[in-house]
C-alpha cells in the first residue's frame, strides 16, 4: 500500500518535464510494490508516449483496489481471528491480488516493457535471489515471463500473501525451467538502486549507452533516481523488549530489515555515484499506526500522500535537489515548468 508514496513523487516530477516520466529512463528497477509500479508504467498502450497507463491511473489502483488485496476486517472479532490465522497461514488469500494484477497487467510480458525492467524476487526452490530482466527476456524467449507472474513473485510478502509458484529458467545455456516458489524481493533488496546500477554498468551497451573502444562506461553520464516508500522511524523496541521471542519480533522484523537495507544501499550509492548524479527521495512515518504495509483504509492512504507532500514536495531542500538533478540529467532546462 505504500506505493502511493513514490507515485505521489512521480506525479510531481511529471509536472516538471515535457515527456512521460518513464521515457527518460534506460532502466526501471523495482521491488515489491515498486515492481508493480515500474511494470504498470512501462506497459505499451495508447496514452501519450505510447504507454498504457498514466501515473494518476496507477495511483487510483492503490486507492480503489487496495481493499480488494488487503480486505479490512469487519470488527474486532474478525481482526482477532485474522491474527490467529496468520500464525499458521498467509494473512490474506491470493484471490484479491490475483484479480487486481490480472486486470492491470493483462497478458503483457517482460520483453514488452517500453522501458527495460529489473524486478527482484527470492526463490525458495533454489534458495537464491531471482532477478527478472527485460534485457534477458528479449534475448532468450524462455525468460519472457508474464508481468503478472513477475509482479506476483516480487510482491508475495511473507506472512501477508501466499508465495507465488511459477516456472522460470535457471540459465541461458539450457532449457531447464523448474517450478519456482517466489516471495517478496524486499527480504533482501528492498532498495534496488544498486542492483539497477550493477545491471546497467555491466550491460550498458545493451541499454544504448555509447561505449568507447575499451567498452568503458563514464559514470559522469549515469544518473539514478531512487524513490522510497517511506519507513517507520519510531523506536523499534524498548529496553524491556530485548528478551522477547518469535511472536514479538516476527511482525516487527520486516520494517527493521527494510529500513536497514534502504539506508545501507543509500550510503553505498552516495559513495559510488558522481556528486549530483544520484538522488534518493523518501519520507518518514512517525506514527506506528500509519506504518502497516497492509492497511488499505483511506485514512492511511491520505496520511501517506499528505506526508509525502509535506516532507518531500513542500520541502525546499528536497525540491532544490530534485531541480538540480532533473536539470543535470537533461530531463528539464533551468527555469522550465
Amino acid at each position: 500500500m505504500r506505493g502511493v508514496v513514490p507515485l505521489t513523487m512521480l506525479q510531481h516530477i511529471q509536472r516538471q518535464v515535457s515527456d512521460p516520466v518513464m521515457s527518460y529512463f534506460s532502466l526501471a528497477a523495482g521491488t515489491s510494490t515498486g515492481g508493480l509500479i515500474a511494470s504498470a508504467l512501462t506497459i505499451p498502450g495508447d496514452q501519450r508516449g505510447g504507454f498504457r497507463y498514466t501515473i494518476e491511473e496507477v495511483l487510483e489502483v492503490y486507492k480503489k483496489d487496495g481493499n480488494t488485496i488487503f480486505p479490512m476486517p469487519m470488527g474486532a472479532v474478525e481482526s482477532g481471528l485474522r491474527k490467529v490465522w496468520s500464525l499458521f497461514s498467509a494473512a490474506y488469500p491470493e484471490d484479491g491480488i490475483k484479480k487486481v494484477f490480472e486486470r492491470i497487467l493483462g497478458d503483457a510480458r517482460l520483453a514488452d516493457a517500453k522501458v527495460p525492467l529489473l524486478i527482484s524476487s527470492y526463490d525458495l526452490f533454489t534458495n537464491r535471489p531471482l532477478f527478472f530482466k527485460s534485457r534477458q527476456a528479449r534475448a532468450f524467449p524462455a525468460f519472457n515471463a508474464l508481468l503478472y507472474d513477475v509482479c506476483r513473485a516480487t510482491s508475495a510478502g511473507p506472512t501477508y500473501l501466499p508465495a507465488h509458484e511459477m516456472s522460470y529458467p535457471v540459465s541461458e545455456t539450457d532449457d531447464y525451467s523448474p517450478r519456482r516458489i517466489c516471495i517478496d524481493g524486499g527480504i533482501f533488496i528492498n532498495n534496488p538502486s544498486l542492483a539497477g546500477l550493477a545491471e546497467f554498468s555491466k550491460h550498458h551497451a545493451k541499454y544504448g549507452y555509447p561505449s568507447n573502444a575499451q567498452n568503458d562506461i563514464n559514470y559522469e553520464d549515469v544518473f539514478v533516481l531512487s524513490l522510497g516508500t517511506g519507513s517507520f522511524v519510531g523506536q523499534a523496541a524498548r529496553k524491556e523488549d530485548k528478551q522477547k521471542g518469535l511472536l514479538y519480533w516476527a511482525p516487527r522484523m520486516p520494517e527493521v530489515m527494510m529500513r536497514g537495507v534502504n539506508q545501507s544501499v543509500d550510503y553505498q550509492m552516495k559513495q559510488m555515484m558522481e556528486n549530483g548524479n544520484y538522488l534518493r527521495l523518501t519520507m518518514d512515518i512517525a506514527e506506528e499506526e500509519y506504518s502497516a504495509m497492509d492497511r488499505a483504509d483511506p485514512a492511511i492512504t491520505e496520511y501517506l500522500i499528505e506526508e509525502t507532500k509535506r516532507q518531500v514536495l513542500n520541502d525546499p531542500t528536497n525540491m532544490d535537489a530534485l531541480e538540480k538533478f532533473l536539470v543535470k540529467a537533461g530531463m528539464k532546462t533551468i527555469g522550465s515548468t
